[in-house]
């Protein structure tokens, strides 16, 4: 051994390695998880226009025929940006559940032989995200 300079055993070396690329795959699973969760908000706060919008257009010149003009397109308008936050926001919350699911199951495998995501992961992050997106509302 020269003065000076470390030397790594090979066992160390591997480790260090193997350590640095499962931060690596956690990092790149976590950026694609993020990119699932803002593609989800898009898609339900777009779902949630495309659904409610005719809806309300319909049911308000139907039903609220005492109304000005001006108040039913505000009332449709307050109830498609009500509906599409609220879809928005449970897609949101699904995939950032489902996404750390997936994240401590990469984690867990890394460590001891873990699972990856199951059925029941995926009905657990749905009903979370009814629960949060029923309590907010």
């Amino acid at each position: 051994m020269n003065a000076g300079v470390l030397e790594i055993e090979p066992e160390a070396k591997g480790r260090q390695s193997g350590s640095i690329m499962h931060s690596k795959s956690l990092l790149l699973l976590a950026r694609n998880e993020l990119r699932a969760v803002v593609a989800a908000v898009l898609g339900g706060a777009r779902y949630g226009v495309k659904v409610r919008l005719p809806h309300s257009f319909v049911m308000i010149f139907l039903f609220k025929g005492n109304l000005s003009l001006k108040d039913k397109l505000r009332k449709i308008l307050k109830l498609v940006f009500e509906h599409a936050r609220n879809l928005a926001a449970f897609a949101a919350i699904y995939k950032i559940v489902l996404g750390l699911m997936k994240l401590a199951s990469q984690h867990l495998r890394y460590l001891d032989e873990g699972r990856p995501i199951s059925s029941i992961q995926n009905s657990r992050s749905l009903n979370l995200s009814k629960l949060f997106v029923r309590e907010a509302s």
